[in-house]
């Protein structure tokens, strides 16, 4: 499945955060950031404590200036960071970092993974950073004249994410969905199936990589929907290789009834304009 990958959110616990986004921004009562060798795997989130083991600098920022900004859970934004990082020396995106910072009170996971690791970074790397917005090519996701095969989320259906017993659920007391939470599981041929309810078309854009451009909405709907996928190898031929896997473009077509079509469209970009390695802890 070369052609294509979704990829959702590690650590599901982040959807289940609660939103608010004070006044000023606060900061760690007390973090350690340390330089790692190789991988780690994160601790289990709880309120007022971060560990983030092992992970790139880049990585960091992107979570920090992107993903977690206003401090609250973008339901559009959930997906790995894609934002693309300029200005950066090559030591940014190669060396790994271990973060492990205590909070004063019950602070959430995306206000530590926001503005207080932002805090932490422009203390620590001396971190000077800005968003800039620039036209480059994209592909755009339409509707063809026929329309499309899109089921659009009935009112009520699905839930909206309030508490962490919710995500370990998958769904609210009452058993429904919960509104943009991505459930993936396995086809029998190795390939994939991507189910979400209540999801909108900017944010399933973002689910879309694996493709030479970014992916914008540009089908002109508003609303949300559920949207099912089954992303299947190629199927084996006479001599018992497999074909091609198919294009994102004739998965989108066949089973959504959408167009993805070269275009030029909006992109954001994290600008680094100053940044120096640690010095001390």
């Amino acid at each position: 499945m070369k052609m294509f990958a979704f990829y959702v959110v590690a650590g599901a616990a982040l959807l289940a955060q609660e939103q608010h986004s004070p006044a000023v921004r606060p900061a760690f009562e007390v973090v350690s950031i340390k330089l790692c060798q190789g991988r780690g795997a994160d601790r289990s989130a709880s309120p007022g404590r971060l560990y983030l083991e092992c992970r790139s600098l880049s990585d960091l920022i992107k979570l920090a200036y992107d993903t977690f900004a206003s401090g609250m859970i973008d339901p559009s934004n959930l997906g790995d960071p894609v934002i693309p990082l300029e200005g950066q020396p090559a030591w940014v995106d190669s060396d790994r970092y271990t973060i492990d910072a205590k909070a004063v009170g019950r602070a959430t996971q995306a206000m530590m993974r926001g503005p207080m690791m932002q805090a932490a970074l422009e203390e620590r790397f001396h971190l000077r950073i800005h968003r800039a917005t620039r036209t480059v090519p994209v592909f755009a996701l339409t509707v063809p004249p026929g329309g499309s095969k899109l089921r659009p989320t009935p009112e009520g259906s699905c839930a909206v994410v309030v508490d962490s017993d919710m995500v370990a659920r998958e769904s609210n007391r009452d058993g429904k969905p919960l509104c943009g939470l991505v459930l993936t599981s396995s086809t029998a041929d190795g390939g994939m199936i991507f189910d979400v309810h209540g999801m909108r078309l900017d944010a399933f854009c973002r689910y879309i990589r694996g493709l030479a451009r970014p992916v914008i909405n540009g089908t002109g709907l508003t609303g949300l929907f559920d949207i099912h996928l089954e992303l299947h190898r190629g199927e084996p031929v006479e001599d018992g290789s497999p074909t091609p896997p198919p294009t994102m473009a004739d998965i989108v077509n066949r089973q959504l009834g959408l167009r993805l079509e070269p275009a030029s469209g909006p992109r954001d970009y994290l600008v680094i304009d100053h940044i120096e390695r640690l010095s001390d802890n």
